[in-house]
């Protein structure tokens, strides 16, 4: 009348690590070995406010201050201001994540598209 059923058992899988060479050294590493100016910054936003563009992203070279000078696209900019975790700072050290708030030369305004690298 009553019979026990029979359960199956579901096995978990087996877990094989990915044993492919991976590379030890990060890409911006890489880039800033390649690049010959002493401060670099990778962009990963880029927003237009007012005259002045805000550009997100992260130094993986040197270090930046405000008032330093660029030039990209032919476009001379100067940084008027640098944010880190929302709070304004004097320099932005390598590894660290913020924002740059460019001042382009008046009448020009330069394409920044995301992952462009800024050399300063």
């Amino acid at each position: 009348m009553f019979q026990k059923e029979d359960k199956k058992k579901h096995s978990l899988g087996v877990c094989i690590p990915d044993m492919r060479k991976r590379s030890l050294v990060s890409e911006d590493e890489k880039a800033a070995e390649e690049l010959t100016s002493k401060t670099a910054f990778r962009v990963s936003g880029i927003f237009q406010v007012q005259d002045t563009l805000m550009a997100k992203g992260t130094l993986f070279k040197g270090v930046l201050k405000t008032k330093a000078k660029l030039k990209f696209n032919d476009v001379k900019m100067t940084v008027k201001e640098i944010q880190v975790e929302g709070k304004d700072c004097e320099t932005i050290t390598v590894g660290e994540s913020g924002a740059l708030f460019l001042k382009p030369e008046k009448g020009k305004s330069p394409i920044i598209k995301i992952d462009d690298i800024l050399e300063f």
